[in-house]
């Protein structure tokens, strides 16, 4: 006992009684009683009327008798109001309104509530007490409701009341925290006058807040807002606190990117954070968080296009950002977490030696980041899920199952956390599914259906972002189908397919949505598989096929119509709304030339404020979303062939029948090879790899071509009728199923049995039938005819001009009136384009070329090229036959084989009835030949289905050991 101070004696009495070593009996003895009133003539100083107030309160909650008359209550009342004036934070809470009430509260009181909120916002000891937030909450409302007369005052009482909300927030994750600091960020903004200095400040403080909100809750208005705000506080800033507001402003772009899936977010955030870390000054306390900010766009930049550089920067930034923070700082958990995820990225992208090093930084920095105490339940889930995902690749790497059993763990853990309404915990959960998809092939089932039921959990998180929730439960369908669990699949391939509205929202740049699709790639063919395994109808797998492909052509088809049905309505609406769909989606030349991501950002708030208003108006609820499609009408019978993971079958449309033929001889891995065989025979312009590619064909009969003729037939199907639809899915979409058969002299071939043409989907089909239903007959029109001999940078094509002589030859001795011709320099793409938009036939002798992103595929004119982007803006009305005469014009590449995005489609998605294009390279004598006698069919005034069928008949039977020459060319349309 401490008997020189009575202050310090006192307190260790009470200390006694608060912890229960002592009883009330201590407050009412000899001792206490002297100590207080020795303490009696200092009853003005805080320290002494706190402990004062205390002995008389806990005397009543002891309920000990009065003292001589002394009334405790009245005299606890007494001393708190002292500390009232002083420190209103040390009064209890049941006695602080009671005080408030009789206390005389002075504006210098005021002040030094103030300042004490102050102190307690700038102590040390804030990050390991977070308390010491509550405080001086406290007490800044308290000044906010007293304070008169001192608008400058209650601007920064405003602005660091939003800071203490922040940091109990961060330390907690109390969401109603983080509200109350957006309310006091968001009065501060609107108070301060235009032109103060502090306003950029106050707005990157609200945008802050805001973005932090939209990570936790997915609400897209916040995050919307905080980029409006961002690029204000940016604009008008001084440049000493521009390097902040730019790395908020980053943080946010990030999230939008993240959120909605676009690359144009993405690269304005690298960018900003870029500016902010290069215009900080010297020794920038905040300097980490700049560095933070790169990190992780540049991280998620590496993961989109792989460039090493951007992996490298995410590395080396975080590792200075956590370097440069004291461990017990709140933010340095999270720099060491985020070490570990850019570290195991890199790790994807480095040779084995240096990806072992990185994968064990990882496993460390996320285990430095777990043992973090701060943050709350959502931070330390995030934590976990990292560790998680390190020791998974780790195990990996090395085969160590003892790392997979520890991935398992943490993952469970960090599940076990998070929070299903936050957006974040999607990542988390299907982090958890794939863990226990990788333990699951040493052979759990167990492992196999937790990982289905984590990824289902996390495809049920409404914020999450689309793209997100469509993987999980596609992964959730592939993880229950792996387990035999087929109704379990069938649900969640639905979900996914419901789901992909938003994964190709018309919001996202056409490569975005093109991007997000090509990690959807067998959806469609995976849920109709698992319908038919659950004992679905045909007719139902066959809707599910089709609601997962042939997306990107089905909405071209929504918008036209959409925007049509706009403009007889709302011209003004239509007309706007057209010109930022164009400029945002890449269609505009000098909107992709200059990017002006303030711009852009300003374009999108405006494009969105454009489609709520017509989306108010009556029967346009849906406006720009694919519907379902109605029942098709065919022009005969269309065959889908289904290549799924766990069986293939053929889905046959006969009139108003769906029926089902399984294909027993055909699996996904034979389809695959037979697609690889296919295009590695065709890669040599020659005849030396014939043998592969009849073989191929062989193959194609017996496990492809030959079963569904056979249910064709059995389903009576008349020889009169002698006309299939293809619709080939998965790995089959590149090989030519017209040309399957044998060549052992019989007549088992497709060709001997039936006339073939080729649609993206049913629907596409029934589209392009009801079109040529439904237009006006066209008897005569302008065809137009372009040769390239000596394009610009590319190979001479000397035969292209001797075939574009044939060709107007041909036309004009079939009574065409109206020819025109662009041959070499003449073929400009701006006289192109518009030639096209008059033309009922149009005729291109040039290269053509196949890219990655098929949106970029091209013809080759003399020195530009006409792409697929190009055609997609046109909407012809009266166009009839496209006879692309050049390379792979039907080939739409491995990376989105469910859209059959290639020139042809292209073509007749601008309005061309048919087109006749090509599997693979030609050459162009081989060109000519084959373009002269598919026209002596076609002017014949044949179908052009039955016209190119005739004409590829006769050069089998002429060059039966040669398919490469007559194979690859193809008729797509009704």
């Amino acid at each position: 006992m401490n008997t020189g101070d009575p202050l310090m004696a006192l307190d260790e009495l009470l200390d006694r009684f608060s912890t229960g070593q002592a009883g009330g009996e201590i407050l009412g003895s000899a001792e206490a009683t002297a100590h207080a009133d020795s303490l009696a003539p200092r009853a003005g100083e805080l320290e002494v009327a706190y402990s004062l107030a205390l002995l008389h309160h806990y005397r009543v909650i002891a309920e000990l008798p009065a003292d001589h008359g002394r009334d405790d209550a009245m005299l606890a009342l007494r001393h708190f109001a002292t500390v009232f004036r002083q420190a209103p934070d040390l009064v209890p809470d049941g006695v602080r309104d009671v005080v408030s009430q009789v206390s005389a509260v002075t504006q210098q009181d005021v002040g030094e509530w103030h300042q004490r909120a102050q102190r307690l916002l700038r102590d040390e000891r804030r990050f390991a007490q977070p308390d010491l937030y509550l405080d001086a909450r406290l007490l800044l409302q308290l000044v906010l409701e007293r304070l008169t007369g001192d608008p400058a005052r209650r601007l920064v009482c405003l602005t660091q009341l939003a800071m203490a909300n922040i940091g109990w927030f961060e330390a907690t994750g109390d969401l109603d925290a983080l509200d109350g600091a957006i309310d006091a960020a968001r009065d501060c903004v609107t108070t301060t006058p235009a032109g103060d200095p502090r306003l950029p400040g106050r707005r990157s403080n609200l945008a802050s807040a805001l973005a932090t909100r939209f990570d936790h809750t997915g609400t897209v208005d916040d995050l919307d807002a905080a980029v409006d705000l961002l690029w204000l506080a940016v604009e008008e800033s001084d440049p000493r606190e521009r390097p902040g507001h730019l790395a908020n402003l980053a943080g946010a772009l990030f999230l939008r990117s993240l959120h909605r899936g676009d690359a144009h977010s993405l690269t304005a955030a690298v960018d900003a954070a870029w500016a902010a870390v290069d215009s900080a000054a010297a020794g920038d306390p905040d300097r980490h968080k700049l560095l933070a900010a790169l990190a992780r766009a540049a991280r998620t930049r590496f993961q989109r296009y792989g460039a090493l550089a951007d992996a490298d920067t995410a590395v080396e930034a975080l590792r200075e950002a956590a370097a440069a923070v004291d461990p017990a700082h709140p933010d340095h958990a999270g720099h060491q977490s985020a070490l570990s995820t850019a570290l195991r990225v890199r790790a994807g992208g480095v040779d084995r030696g240096a990806a072992a090093a990185d994968l064990d930084s990882a496993v460390a920095a996320a285990r430095a980041a777990t043992a973090s105490a701060g943050g709350g339940a959502g931070r330390r889930a995030r934590h976990l899920s990292n560790l998680a995902a390190a020791l998974s690749a780790r195990s990996r790497a090395r085969d160590d199952p003892a790392d997979l059993d520890a991935a398992v763990r943490a993952g469970e853990e960090a599940a076990a956390l998070v929070d299903p309404a936050e957006p974040g915990s999607a990542a988390i959960l299907a982090n958890l599914g794939l863990v226990h998809r990788r333990r699951a092939a040493s052979g759990g089932v167990a492992d196999l259906r937790a990982a289905a039921d984590a990824y289902a959990r996390s495809g049920q998180v409404t914020t999450a972002p689309a793209l997100v929730r469509t993987l999980s439960l596609t992964d959730a369908g592939e993880c229950y189908a792996e387990a035999g669990e087929w109704p379990a699949a069938l649900h969640q391939f639905r979900l996914a397919i419901d789901a992909l509205g938003g994964v190709i929202d018309v919001r996202l740049h056409r490569d975005d949505r093109q991007r997000h699709l090509s990690q959807l790639t067998g959806l469609g063919s995976e849920a109709a598989a698992a319908a038919l395994e659950s004992g679905a109808a045909p007719a139902e797998a066959l809707a599910l096929v089709e609601a997962g492909r042939g997306l990107l052509y089905a909405q071209t088809l929504t918008n036209r119509a959409d925007l049509a049905r706009l403009h007889a309505l709302r011209p003004d609406l239509a007309g706007s709304l057209t010109t930022l769909l164009r400029l945002l989606g890449g269609l505009d030349e000098q909107a992709r030339a200059e990017p002006d991501p303030r711009l852009f950002h300003q374009r999108e708030r405006e494009r969105d404020r454009l489609l709520d208003v017509v989306r108010a108006l009556p029967g346009f609820a849906d406006f720009l979303e694919i519907r379902p499609a109605s029942r098709p009408s065919l022009p005969g019978p269309a065959v889908v062939i289904n290549v799924a993971r766990h069986r293939c079958d053929a889905l046959v449309v006969i009139g108003d029948e769906v029926s089902h033929a399984e294909l027993p001889q055909l699996s996904y891995a034979t389809a695959r090879d037979d697609a690889n065989r296919l295009l590695r025979a065709v890669s040599e312009p020659d005849w030396s790899t014939a043998g592969e590619l009849r073989a191929v064909l062989a193959d194609l009969w017996d496990r492809v071509a030959l079963p569904v003729l056979d249910h064709l037939e059995a389903r009576g199907w008349a020889a009169a009728d002698r006309h299939v639809w293809w619709i080939p899915t998965g790995p089959l979409t590149v090989v030519p199923l017209h040309a399957a058969g044998r060549d052992d002299g019989t007549d088992t071939s497709v060709m001997a049995r039936t006339v073939s043409s080729y649609a993206p989907t049913v629907r596409a089909l029934a589209h392009a039938a009801e079109r040529m239903r439904t237009a006006t007959p066209v008897t005569a029109g302008t065809s137009l005819v372009v040769a390239v001999p000596d394009p610009v940078g590319h190979r001479p094509l000397p035969e292209t001009s001797a075939e574009a002589a044939d060709v107007v030859r041909r036309l004009e001795e079939a009574g065409e009136t109206s020819v025109t011709t662009y041959l070499g320099a003449a073929a400009t793409r701006a006289d192109v384009l518009a030639a096209l938009a008059g033309s009922r036939w149009a005729h291109f002798a040039c290269h053509g070329a196949s890219e990655q992103n098929p949106a970029d595929s091209h013809l080759v004119l003399h020195e530009e090229v006409l792409t697929v982007r190009d055609l997609a803006e046109l909407d012809l009305r009266q166009a009839d036959l496209a006879y692309l005469s050049a390379c792979t014009t039907a080939f739409g590449g491995a990376d989105l084989i469910d859209e059959a995005v290639h020139i042809s489609s292209a073509f007749q998605l601008a309005g061309f009835t048919h087109a006749i294009g090509t599997l693979w390279r030609i050459g162009d004598a081989d060109a000519r030949l084959i373009t002269a006698e598919i026209y002596a069919e076609l002017l014949d005034r044949r179908p052009v289905a039955v016209g190119v069928h005739t004409a590829l008949a006769r050069l089998r039977q002429r060059y039966p050991d040669n398919p490469l020459l007559w194979a690859g060319h193809v008729h797509v349309g009704p």
